[in-house]
């Protein structure tokens, strides 16, 4: 069968779906407005199949307004495929995939995400912070692991055309990974223009 389901809290929707794979949202994640979401049932009552597309627009994150996603999800008792997550917000985008396996006593999470390009400065004014003189274009891509209740993250990030306070910083590339909460810096460069190249590892 087919059903369709409109939200007007995606937050709690959200929070729901955490509670339901044993673990939560932050506090400090903020989101609103509504969502919906169109499924596909099939299989038996003891191994269901669900494909479902999920649309909304205008969300707010946060700071952060008028977002739209877009996603698509498969559902069977084993796992949870995320086979497509386009998240649009200005002219920044977010597109992810992965799969959660619920076949452990503790479900564990392989997924992929890629900021292909954003806007420090654009990013900030959306922050209230358009104060602050810093610029640049960054590029995030992250390899997510570990389990729902503990994820684990490899982070690679580059930017270019840095500047801050009128000063050009050149291009800066970076490695870093997430694990107990623990942020392990393992690679940092820095080649700001015609002054040569810093290169720092740190753990925070």
């Amino acid at each position: 069968g087919a059903v369709r389901v409109d939200a007007t809290d995606t937050g709690q929707a959200v929070q729901q779906m955490a509670n339901w794979f044993g673990s939560t949202v932050p506090a400090t994640l903020q989101i609103i407005g509504p969502a919906a979401v169109d499924a596909n049932l099939a299989g038996t009552l003891e191994r269901p199949r669900i494909s479902a597309r999920v649309e909304s627009n205008r969300l707010q994150v946060n700071e952060l307004q008028n977002i739209n996603l877009a996603a698509a999800i498969e559902y069977t008792p084993e796992q949870v495929d995320l086979p497509q997550l386009n998240v649009n917000w200005e002219q920044e985008s977010l597109t992810a995939s992965g799969r959660i396996d619920l076949t452990k006593a503790k479900p564990t999470l392989d997924a992929r995400a890629e900021v292909p390009g954003a806007s420090i400065h654009r990013i900030l004014a959306a922050l209230g912070k358009a104060d602050v003189p810093a610029d640049g274009n960054v590029r995030v891509a992250a390899q997510l692991s570990g389990t729902i209740e503990n994820p684990e993250a490899q982070l690679t990030i580059s930017a270019s055309d840095l500047q801050a306070y009128n000063e050009p910083f050149g291009t800066l590339s970076a490695e870093a990974h997430i694990a107990n909460q623990v942020v392990q810096l393992d690679k940092l460069s820095l080649n700001k223009l015609q002054d040569g190249q810093l290169q720092a590892t740190g753990r925070y």
